[in-house]
């Protein structure tokens, strides 16, 4: 029987290469399978397998899958596994979502797991009907609906019926999800979760308010949420949906968060619950929640949006514009205030000031490095556009230097955490990995090439600055990270000599190994760890079978030359909805890894210093296999207020 279920296990890569199916342990299989591209099915198959097995780490690897700073930084991928979770354990699902918003994460516990859109995002979902595995699209239809500007409508389209149409089919939407009893718990959780905020937001700007040093005003400020930013604005997509707005200020009247002498006398004579299902009395709550309430609170975060849309750009802040907000509105700062953000540019260049990068993954930046440097290569007729030309390099070569300060910060900020001992990549660029130049950011190519480059900059010396090509003759490139941009950088690594297959055995036999004899390589400088970013669509070249086979001989190799055999991270990197494996739980020496997050590379910074007892990990059994790497990754501190309650 065991040989038969062996068996069974054994599958083939894309393109034909022994893999296994599964890697006998169902949590590993749910942490190691859920990311974007699996299908909500798939997701619930994996969860539920996993359940049964350890409901507390399962619960740890749905909000490991979304958590932006300690785990994968899916954002998809998690509303699936929520929705699986919200199906099957509704209790749990619910008591859990503050999980999400409160700052758990990092040394200095000013991060969390997701953001507070996360929570509007999920009950819109279930308003809507998308909150269930039974989903079949991998895309949510509330997530990614938008009219293009020039749709073409008929002469005769009434355009405020349309509006009054769909308004009136969301609000029963509303009604009949809330007439359920777990819908109701959802859609209260997350209304108190927001009410609760921001009355604790509230104070602390009225103290902002009587504090007389500047100093003071500074550290009160620090102590703001983003609450105010995400709380959903009345009449906003989030609100037009939910309604939430309203039950938020219904419950900040209700709980006295604020003086009742702040509320508008007729709403306070009627009481909360009164004047939320009135419908006039509803309007001067939202009205009160949006001037009183949403807006000084903003104003106080110097959120960039709603000064970008009053046309006040030279009041923006850049020092405090989220990463991805500047990232997707650099063209805008530059043609709106050019003086200004060309200053804080320079500032940011020379050390003087920081930008933000903290939710950007690293394949993000590399393609936007990519794109900028191809749009400067293009050219327009000078002799006919000087001056179009000459303001699109311009803009180009801003978009290349934002790109490029928001990478030495994330290399920066991952350095803080620690550094990669006696490490190395091997890096695949094959066909099916994608291609540098596709306007899609998303393609494997890019979080090799970025995962690769950005582990070149946390290695020690003298295995930093450089990586292994993915090759049956595989060789070591270095890499020049002072003096080159990040797009020369993308565009040396994906121009290496590259053999589109790779024969692990070369990289330790035939590479490092008579490397190391040759210098004479003390045991202490060896490499201890390869990563190998990769879609793992191996070829018959090799496969499960050659890698079990073949680490034996490995190590007793290693060993006659007095060294320990490398250990092996596969990062899997792969777009399909369904997942091989190249190994077995319990496999010596290898890890499993996947998804395009820096924040996964922390798993494997600093093992000596966390060895020594770092409170904010759990410790790892000694042998590395890819159960005990899980273990270290989900056993973050910032993991601990998940509670299972059904």
């Amino acid at each position: 029987m065991d040989a038969l279920k062996e068996s069974a296990n054994f599958t083939r890569t894309a393109k034909g290469a022994p893999a296994l199916s599964s890697t006998t342990d169902a949590v590993l299989d749910a942490f190691h399978g859920i990311d974007g591209h699996a299908s909500a099915a798939e997701i619930a198959r994996l969860l539920a397998a996993s359940w049964a097995v350890d409901p507390a780490r399962t619960l740890r690897v749905i909000w490991y899958t979304r958590s932006i700073h300690d785990g994968k930084g899916e954002r998809e991928a998690f509303y699936r596994a929520f929705a699986w979770l919200y199906e099957a354990h509704p209790r749990t699902a619910i008591a859990n979502l503050e999980q999400l918003v409160l700052p758990l994460c990092g040394k200095k516990h000013d991060g969390a797991h997701g953001y507070w859109k996360d929570l509007l995002n999920l009950v819109c979902l279930a308003v809507e009907g998308e909150l269930t595995t039974r989903k079949k699209d991998l895309q949510f239809g509330f997530l990614h609906r938008f009219t293009p500007r020039r749709t073409r409508l008929p002469k005769d389209f009434d355009a405020k019926a349309a509006r009054v149409e769909v308004a009136q089919r969301q609000h029963a939407n509303l009604v009949d999800k809330l007439a359920d009893n777990k819908s109701r718990a959802l859609y209260v959780a997350v209304a108190r979760l927001f009410a609760k905020a921001l009355a604790k937001d509230l104070a602390i700007l009225d103290q902002i308010s009587c504090a007389m040093l500047s100093s003071d005003k500074a550290t009160l400020s620090r102590e703001l949420s983003l609450v105010g930013k995400w709380a959903p604005t009345p009449g906003g997509s989030h609100d037009r949906v939910t309604n939430l707005s309203t039950a938020i200020a219904a419950l900040l009247l209700h709980d006295q968060a604020l003086p009742p002498s702040d509320f508008p006398a007729a709403v306070r004579s009627a009481g909360a619950q009164a004047a939320a299902q009135h419908a006039d009395l509803a309007h001067v709550l939202r009205s009160f929640l949006q001037r009183w309430v949403l807006r000084p609170l903003r104003a106080q975060l110097a959120c960039p949006e709603p000064l970008m849309s009053a046309g006040r750009w030279n009041k923006i802040n850049y020092g405090r514009v989220p990463g991805v907000c500047m990232k997707l509105n650099t063209e805008r700062f530059f043609q709106h205030d050019p003086d200004r953000f060309q200053e804080y540019l320079i500032s940011v260049e020379t050390g003087e000031r920081k930008i933000a990068s903290a939710t950007l993954l690293p394949h993000q930046l590399v393609a936007a490095a990519v794109a900028a440097d191809m749009q400067l290569s293009e050219r327009v007729d000078k002799s006919k556009y000087p001056k179009l030309d000459a303001a699109r390099r311009e803009l180009a070569e801003m978009k290349s230097r934002v790109a490029q300060v928001q990478w030495r910060d994330l290399v920066c900020r991952m350095r803080e955490n620690g550094r990669l001992d006696n490490a190395i990549a091997v890096c695949d660029v094959s066909g099916s990995m994608g291609f540098v130049g596709t306007s899609r950011a998303d393609q494997p190519i890019y979080a090799a090439i970025a995962l690769s480059l950005l582990l070149a900059s946390l290695a020690k010396p003298p295995f930093d600055a450089g990586f292994i090509t993915f090759s049956s003759e595989p060789q070591f490139v270095e890499l020049d990270l002072t003096r080159k941009s990040l797009a020369e950088l993308v565009t040396e690594m994906s121009g290496a000599d590259w053999g589109y297959n790779t024969n692990f055995s070369a990289v330790f036999l035939e590479l490092l190994l008579p490397l190391a004899k040759k210098h004479a390589v003390p045991k202490e400088e060896m490499i201890k760890r390869i990563f190998v970013f990769s879609d793992m669509q191996f070829d018959e070249a090799y496969g499960q079978g050659d890698w079990e086979t073949n680490y034996d001989a490995i190590a007793r190799a290693y060993e006659d030359a007095g060294y320990d055999a490398p250990e092996i991270v596969f990062w899997d990197l792969s777009m399909a909805t369904q997942r091989t494996v190249e190994v077995e739980a319990t496999r010596k020496g290898v890890a499993l890894m996947n998804g395009f997050s820096a924040g996964l590379m922390k798993v494997f910074l600093g093992d000596e210093e966390e060895a020594e007892g770092e409170e904010d990990w759990v410790e790892v059994k000694q042998e590395f296999n890819p159960v005990n790497v899980m273990d270290k990754a989900v056993g973050k501190q910032s993991f601990d207020g998940l509670v299972v309650m059904d």
